[in-house]
């Protein structure tokens, strides 16, 4: 009896002069041990996985600016940043995981930047506000030392989105470089929600 993941057998069928074409003998009904077999279908599968995780960050990051935008320039509290996210469109649940994590969410929000104006944020473009992480909580939020980023995507790197809405991967070797604590930025906002 065959499987779901077997492939089925067809007739021998011969044409071309004799020769026997491979898409007649052999029909594959799916599984993941096909991408086994062929590796540039598995490098196919991990490019989808990381445009899809790329997509949700960039999704996330812009989602969170656009709350800002609504919120008197004010980024949502860390606690409940997911919260935030999942009132605007096109955000779902399922953007908060990663095809590649094995944990339920894949996504922690910079706590540093909790309810911060972004007018205050000195370097937009530079500051992490959504980063890859092995999180269990649906509003993780950390400083990219107690949830550190997770590398994924079969080449060691993590995406993470900015606060100025852009997305970016990085390898682990050049995380060290990111500034997560925004050093130029006001201690404490005293019109702070």
């Amino acid at each position: 009896m065959q499987t779901a993941h077997e492939p089925s057998r067809l007739a021998d069928k011969t044409h071309n002069g004799g020769k026997v074409c491979l898409s007649d003998r052999v029909q594959y009904n799916g599984g993941p041990d096909f991408l086994l077999l062929f590796p540039s279908f598995m490098s196919a599968y991990h490019n989808a996985n990381n445009s899809t995780c790329q997509t949700n960050v960039h999704q996330l990051s812009t989602t969170l600016t656009m709350y800002a935008q609504d919120w008197d320039e004010t980024l949502p509290p860390s606690a409940h940043w997911a919260d935030a996210a999942l009132t605007l469109k096109p955000v779902t649940v399922k953007t908060f995981h990663c095809p590649e994590a094995k944990s339920p969410y894949s996504y922690v929000f910079n706590k540093h930047l909790d309810r911060l104006r972004l007018r205050n944020v000195s370097e937009p473009s530079q500051i992490p506000m959504v980063y890859e992480g092995y999180s269990v909580e649906f509003n993780a939020a950390s400083d990219g030392k107690a949830i550190p980023p997770a590398l994924r995507h079969n080449v060691d790197a993590t995406i993470i989105g900015f606060a100025d809405g852009h997305s970016k991967r990085f390898r682990e070797s050049t995380l060290g470089e990111l500034n997560w604590t925004d050093k130029a930025a006001p201690e404490s906002d005293p019109l702070k929600p």
